[in-house]
């Protein structure tokens, strides 16, 4: 699913960053961290086959891949690239999501992915809906949404 959105240039120039964790009902969106290294894998490795449909990156899985992607979400955060969420409900690290600058000046774009155990629940829509939330409130009323889904 693509979401597009304008951020404000304080954030556009890297000055501006949305909050570290994000909630709507039952599902908190937290910023990656290292510590996040083995549930991460384990919602990946757990998810290989639903992610191999969608995410050409889900072929070649190490815990090395899994650790550089951490580290380069860190910079991405601190430049104001990319904006990663671990997706967590019940404790459980079940998937991710992020808002992120691929789709041209001033726009966000969200991509996600949720364990196949977890879908059918709602917990993506509540998990886009905080991501939406947190965009347009730091667009305030200068933002466009479009949503278009690529599948």
């Amino acid at each position: 699913m693509r979401c597009r959105t304008k951020w404000p240039e304080a954030a556009s120039s890297g000055m501006g960053h949305p909050a570290e964790t994000l909630r709507s009902g039952h599902v908190e969106l937290r910023r990656w961290r290292m510590s996040d290294l083995d549930p991460l894998r384990r919602a990946i490795e757990e998810s290989l086959d639903h992610l191999k449909l969608w995410m050409p990156w889900a072929a070649v899985q190490e815990r090395q891949r899994t650790a550089a992607y951490l580290e380069r979400s860190e910079r991405e955060w601190e430049a104001g690239e990319s904006y990663g969420y671990a997706i967590i409900t019940e404790g459980a690290v079940i998937g991710a999501c992020g808002l992120m600058r691929r789709i041209g000046p001033g726009g966000l774009d969200i991509g996600y992915w949720l364990h196949p155990a977890w879908t059918g629940r709602g917990l993506v829509t509540l998990a886009v809906e905080a991501l939406v939330r947190q965009g347009l409130g730091a667009a305030a009323n200068s933002a466009h949404l479009g949503v278009f889904w690529r599948a």
